[in-house]
């Protein structure tokens, strides 16, 4: 089709798109169209006498020089497409489009510029970012891949970042695809110049563009924005990366396609047509295209009735027929098109009346707005998405401007705090307890900064006042321009884990308080520092305040006689003159616990009527509760008393625990108290040698009996009352919660230091009383305690025995059995041998036993004397023991030279 001059001219003028022709000499415009001087403001003649350098914006990159040296570019032959801030005559800046094409124009270089307006796309992307970016702390689920690098490797990356390259994101972040995995090699040092630069501090941020490569070896195009950060202390890159393959693949085809284009209908953007008669009278490829159309097909042949959709074609072809009525009407339309394979797309018009061989058409140009609309519907979905997660989040998501005044406080921050959010919009955060608000403006002028919050543990209070523990993480909010407009976090309410944490700290120190005391309990041999050594164990190992233990007088007034204490001054308890009779001085926990032979317990010291008299000296002194617990034989005799710093600190699984402590303290005590007694026996059985024998043969008797129930008691309930333990910590690790792995390897070491204990009672019950003794016989248990002793205090054994089971009764068999048990013992504690033989014949109806060391010997004499008698109780023990069983003992060692034991037995022909 053959188009005049004139034709040109009118569709020159007709075209939306702002047109102007430019001389890169003189920087004169040489030519422009209505479509530019409806756009910027200007008459045709004052436009041709600007220069193009006054249409800039003058903001960051849009500045002359800029705008010179890319006309200048085009006019050299490379075609230049890019977004351009310009400014209208009124002072306005927005956004346009600008393409830049060389023309050859009456014989003289030009340059081509086509500007389209773009302002209100670019305030919709401005708009989406702002949304991203407000909500990014919640979701990401961005449409852009974000990522952090530091030290040459990914330590972040979003999902949409992994699924560009076709990774998972624990491939990225594990080290197993490197940044430079991703890159074509071409592109490689580009991208490594830009990071090194930001890193350097070169450049602040960069944006540009390279060619990445998908994880199956296929070439992507990709956009990236990155700019340098500390990130935990260290620089690193932070960025966004789009896919832009699709995109370029279009913008290469365009700019292939544009270069057989007519210098002015051919180069719109947007496709341009022609209506007259109803019929199309010109279209460009852009509209037939859209459309699924060739040009051929839709000029001359159909018309706007045939591309409008039936439920806008009526208001459309009304705006035609007024418009080529002359009527005014707004040059702007939005219909959805009907495209020749039947599918619907969203087009956006701008059009006006032109004459066209001499009689009225409409004139304008469209655009395909289906994927902006599309942008929005997606938009307004996923904001709706968001602000539905947000509503919904178990977590308390609060957000305040800049100011520190709320804008955003979802249901859970309602139900977490107390306060509805009506109360709360625009004003400052409620939650700030008292004495707090300095720290609080320190961690927020932080977040104004940049800086973010990850997972700090703070106090906040709640409406009614009380005070709950949460985990907070912050990020700063964007405006679509990058300006920071406020803060947003997310809340953990933590109360309930940290008290159980607490709880298990607790109990973990009166368990371990509890099995120190045991230990010592084993170890004692003195009641007043056996005392003394559960006070200091109670507070120092269970972090207890003070504790001390009386005992009961039966005086006239009933005293209570403090013995033994730790943790407070030696008058305190004195002081308070304290009683176990039913009077003020014996209504506290003490008094109360001694009186009644049950725990007692002062929850608070402050407001208990029984302990008022003792208040004010509690108060000074830090003590909060109170746990009395009775010290019981056959009757009450004492109490242990144990003070907290805290208000009700004791529950009754600790007490429970704590009782148990005070009846093995009791029993220890009256333990002790029985072996005092029966050391005085001892001393009271040397006035007679005969008496002696007798009553030394009672004493080991008794003695066996004691280590057996000893023993028993032990095995029995000591290891018994451990396992409980055991069975009930598996419990409490049962029940923490995945996160509290901290928590979870406290509960394993405990476990493995009960075993530890529940082994170590189990040998000593053994040692007390030799099970396999009845079980195996005299042999094999005597040659078990050799191997046995060797093997666990790293010495070489040798044992030569003859079979003499069944020739002892079984008190001979025990007296012989704790003879090489002692000398064993000994060899262990000073002998420092490697070597231990063992030699046991039988002959002349006696056996003789030998126990020889090649340890460092030692003086007999010396042990023997009496300077030193309590040295050599053993050594009596074992000639005693020796002398009940109607032997002889002898003893022989030099020093350096090791020692010898032997003995001999008579068989006893008795016993068959």
């Amino acid at each position: 089709m053959n188009i005049s001059q004139a034709d040109c001219r009118a569709i020159f003028d007709a075209v939306s798109d702002a047109i102007l022709i430019h001389d890169v000499a003189t920087g004169e415009i040489l030519e422009v169209n209505r479509g530019m001087c409806g756009m910027f403001g200007y008459t045709p003649e004052e436009a041709r006498r600007l220069k193009v350098t006054a249409l800039c914006g003058g903001e960051p990159g849009s500045q002359p020089e800029t705008a010179l040296n890319l006309l200048a570019k085009a006019a050299a032959g490379s075609p230049q497409v890019f977004e351009w801030q310009a400014r209208d005559r009124a002072g306005r800046v927005f956004w346009v489009e600008v393409h830049l094409k060389p023309i050859r124009l009456r014989g003289r270089d030009r340059v081509l510029a086509v500007l389209r307006d773009i302002d209100r796309r670019k305030r919709a992307e401005e708009a989406l970012q702002e949304s991203e970016a407000r909500y990014r702390v919640v979701t990401e689920g961005s449409l852009a891949g974000v990522y952090i690098i530091q030290d040459g490797g990914f330590v972040y990356v979003n999902p949409t970042m992994a699924q560009i390259f076709g990774y998972q994101p624990e491939e990225m972040i594990s080290g197993a695809v490197e940044p430079r995995d991703l890159i074509h090699p071409e592109d490689l040092p580009l991208v490594q110049e830009n990071i090194r630069r930001r890193l350097s501090g070169e450049l602040e941020a960069a944006h540009y563009t390279f060619r990445g490569l998908n994880r199956d070896g296929a070439v992507i195009h990709c956009e990236s924005f990155g700019r340098a950060v500390e990130y935990q202390g260290r620089p690193a890159i932070v960025g966004t990366l789009l896919d832009i393959t699709e995109r370029q693949m279009v913008e290469e085809a365009l700019r292939e396609s544009e270069a057989s284009y007519r210098i002015v209908t051919e180069g719109s953007l947007g496709g341009v047509y022609l209506i007259q008669d109803g019929k199309f009278r010109y279209v460009n490829p852009v509209l037939a295209q859209a459309f699924g159309y060739t040009s051929d097909e839709l000029i001359d042949r159909l018309g706007p009735s045939d591309l409008v959709d039936p439920e806008d074609r009526d208001r459309i072809l009304g705006v035609v027929e007024r418009r080529l009525a002359g009527e005014g009407v707004p040059s702007r339309s939005n219909f959805k098109g009907l495209c020749k394979d039947g599918s619907v797309i969203h087009v956006e018009t701008l059009s006006r009346q032109v004459e066209y061989h001499g009689r009225p058409a409409v004139m304008g140009t469209l655009l395909d707005a289906t994927e902006r609309k599309h942008a929005e519907e997606a938009l307004r979905e996923t904001t709706h998405a968001l602000q539905t997660l947000i509503q919904a989040s178990p977590l308390a998501i609060i957000a305040l401007d800049l100011k520190g005044r709320v804008i955003s406080w979802n249901p859970a921050a309602e139900r977490m705090f107390g306060w509805s959010q009506a109360e709360v919009m625009g004003r400052p955060l409620p939650t700030i307890p008292p004495g707090q608000e300095q720290a609080f403006q320190a961690q927020h002028q932080l977040t104004l900064q940049g800086i973010p919050l990850l997972g700090l543990e703070l106090r906040r209070q709640r409406r009614d006042g009380s005070l709950i523990d949460i985990r907070l993480s912050t990020a700063s909010l964007y405006d679509g321009a990058g300006a920071m407009t406020g803060i947003m976090g997310i809340i953990e309410d933590i109360t309930e884990p940290k008290r159980l944490e607490e709880r298990l700290r607790q109990v973990s120190r009166a368990l371990k308080a509890i099995t120190e005391c045991h230990q010592a309990l084993i170890r004692a041999t003195d009641e007043r520092e056996l005392l003394n050594e559960v006070c200091r164990i109670i507070v120092e190992v269970g972090g207890y305040r003070m504790a001390w233990v009386g005992c009961a007088e039966h005086d006239a007034h009933k005293s209570v006689r403090p013995v033994a204490q730790t943790g407070f001054d030696a008058d305190y308890v004195e002081q308070l003159n304290l009683t176990w009779a039913d009077k003020e001085r014996g209504r506290g926990p003490t008094g109360k616990a001694i009186r009644r032979g049950k725990p007692v317990i002062c929850r608070d010291t402050q407001v208990d009527p029984g302990f008022a008299f003792m208040a004010e000296e509690a108060r000074i002194r830090g003590y909060a509760s109170v746990l009395a617990l009775p010290l019981n034989d056959s009757h009450t005799f004492g109490a242990l008393t144990i003070y907290a710093a805290d208000p009700n600190t004791f529950d009754d699984e600790e007490i429970n625990l704590l009782l148990g402590l005070a009846n093995d303290l009791a029993y220890g005590i009256v333990a002790l108290r029985g072996r005092a007694e029966q050391r005085r026996v001892e001393e009271a059985l040397k006035e007679s040698k005969q008496e002696l024998r007798g009553l030394t043969s009672q004493l080991m008797s008794i003695q066996e009996q004691e280590r057996r129930r000893v023993a028993r008691e032990l095995h029995d309930e000591l290891g018994q009352a451990l396992t409980v333990l055991k069975i009930n910590l598996v419990a409490i690790e049962d029940k923490l919660a995945p996160d509290q792995q901290p928590l979870k390897v406290n509960c394993e070491h405990m476990l493995s230091y009960i075993d530890t204990v529940i082994e170590n009672v189990r040998r000593l019950s053994w040692d007390l009383s030799p099970s396999s003794l009845e079980d195996l016989g005299l042999s094999a248990a005597l040659g078990y305690l050799a191997e046995e002793t060797c093997r666990n205090h790293d010495m070489q054994c040798a044992v030569v025995m003859d079979e003499i089971d069944h020739l002892f009764a079984p008190e001979i068999q025990i007296n012989i059995y704790r003879i090489f048990q002692e000398s064993l013992t000994n060899v262990v504690k000073h002998a420092r041998a490697g070597l231990v033989s063992v030699n046991i014949t039988r002959e002349d109806g006696k056996v003789s036993f030998m126990i020889r060391d090649n340890g460092r010997g030692f003086n007999l004499n010396q042990i023997m004397s009496g300077k030193v008698a309590k040295r050599s109780l053993g050594l009596t023990a074992m000639n005693e023991r020796a002398l009940m069983a109607r032997g002889s003992l002898q003893i022989s060692s030099r020093r350096g030279q090791g020692t010898t034991i032997t003995f001999s037995i008579p068989i006893d022909n008795h016993v068959k």
